[in-house]
């Protein structure tokens, strides 16, 4: 988790952490992840130190590829599963695309023939 993104100024989180703004290890992914729930929000506003630069794992339908030479990956419909305690590296973009290849690889394995 690269940084915290304040909430939208005009809303309901104004004054308080809106998202979490993940990157892969290498810098060639970014996206921004909303923050699960009233209670998550309370945690990350509470102690901000324990989330920015920590590992977290999120879920998502697939990976957008930059629209212009030079640009960012992004997540599409990014979901926040969990903060990892046990990983110390983010993924590398090469990493999240061979996750993707694999779960992909498996769904059409439980396929019918």
């Amino acid at each position: 988790m690269k940084e915290l993104v304040p909430g939208d100024a005009n809303g309901k989180n104004a004054n308080r952490t809106g998202s979490l703004r993940c990157a892969s290890e290498d810098a060639l992914l970014v996206v921004d992840v909303s923050i699960r729930g009233e209670a998550m929000r309370d945690d990350v506003d509470g102690d901000p130190g324990k989330w920015i630069d920590s590992i977290v794992t999120i879920e998502a339908n697939g990976v957008m590829k930059p629209k212009k030479e030079g640009g960012l990956h992004s997540a599409f419909l990014p979901v926040f599963l969990e903060r990892r305690l046990d990983k110390t590296a983010a993924n590398t973009l090469a990493e999240i695309f061979d996750q993707f290849d694999n779960a992909i690889k498996n769904i059409a394995d439980l396929a019918p023939v």
